[in-house]
């Protein structure tokens, strides 16, 4: 944060106003802080964005910038719009959570070729073994992407990751939809692969979704936003058990548990095309500074605090 003036003006014999007009190297904007004390005000204000300010020698008094009130960006339709699709990143990685009920069907097992489940008969250590491969490979694969959507994000910017992560989660799942359709045989080789292909794209998705959100939403909802995208996987969860219970019976029911998870993929995609914007703070650091503008202007269109 670099000083740029300081304007000292009485207000009276009592109280002494500093104006500090200060601008933010960072993300090139200028704005204005206006102190006041009973006494003489020295204003500094150093890179840790802190004005500090001495009174009495025996009264020192820190501000921050905490302290002081600045107007908060409002949110209208199309922010609430934009939030709910950047949390629904934890819908989707809930919903393939319970999917792993799949594995206890025996309609799943006949087509898969793993022995059926029998009352009060425990698998052998051998189906244990390979349906364990069912949940473990889906969440390495999502430690394997993780890392790079990151990387990707910086350079590339915040929606083309969110696109990818949404082919790959939706090419994950329709694989194992359709496995066994035309190899039966191959039926539980492209369930793992189906599984890999859509772990990449969870990695993907916890990545970058939570940071999309923060990033578009209002500074005094950001922790709200963060806690539902945190809530969305419990409900997707809590979903994907409902339509489990409810397909049991049905012989392609596992088909459908699959399937589902399409549905947000296709969401998010067509939304990420024709909807979403770029993160302002991303256009911000590639010093898009006109593209930034706009992109907030949309995000805060109609609200109270809208320039």
């Amino acid at each position: 944060m670099t000083l740029c003036q300081i304007q000292s003006v009485p207000v009276s014999p009592q109280t002494c106003r500093e104006t500090i007009f200060a601008e933010c190297e960072r993300h090139k904007l200028s704005f204005q802080l206006v102190l006041e004390s009973k006494t003489k005000i020295v204003g500094t204000m150093d890179k840790a964005q802190n004005a500090q300010v001495l009174g009495p020698e025996t009264d020192p008094v820190v501000w921050s910038s905490k302290q002081l009130e600045r107007p908060q960006r409002g949110i209208n339709a199309y922010t609430l719009l934009v939030l709910t699709i950047g949390i629904l990143g934890g819908l989707l990685f809930g919903l393939d959570i319970g999917t792993t009920a799949i594995t206890s069907m025996n309609t799943f097992r006949s087509e898969m070729g793993i022995p059926l489940l029998e009352k009060n008969v425990a698998d052998s250590p051998a189906t244990t073994d390979q349906l364990s491969l069912f949940a473990v490979l889906f969440h390495v694969f999502s430690l394997l992407g993780a890392p790079f959507a990151g990387t990707l994000a910086d350079r590339f910017g915040r929606k083309p990751v969110i696109l990818t992560s949404s082919i790959f989660f939706f090419a994950g799942a329709l694989w194992q939809t359709c496995a066994g359709l035309v190899s039966q045989p191959f039926a539980w080789t492209s369930i793992i692969l189906g599984r890999c292909v859509g772990g990449v794209g969870n990695g993907f998705i916890l990545t970058i979704f939570p940071v999309y959100a923060a990033e578009l939403a209002p500074g005094q909802y950001r922790g709200k936003v963060l806690t539902l995208f945190q809530f969305n996987i419990t409900v997707g969860i809590f979903l994907m058990a409902l339509i489990n219970n409810f397909l049991d019976g049905v012989s392609y029911g596992w088909r459908i548990g699959f399937a589902i998870q399409c549905i947000p993929c296709l969401i998010i995609f067509f939304m990420c095309i024709f909807f979403l914007p770029e993160s302002p703070r991303y256009l911000m650091k590639q010093n898009r500074e006109e593209e930034a503008r706009a992109a907030l202007e949309h995000l805060c269109r109609g609200t109270k605090n809208a320039t």
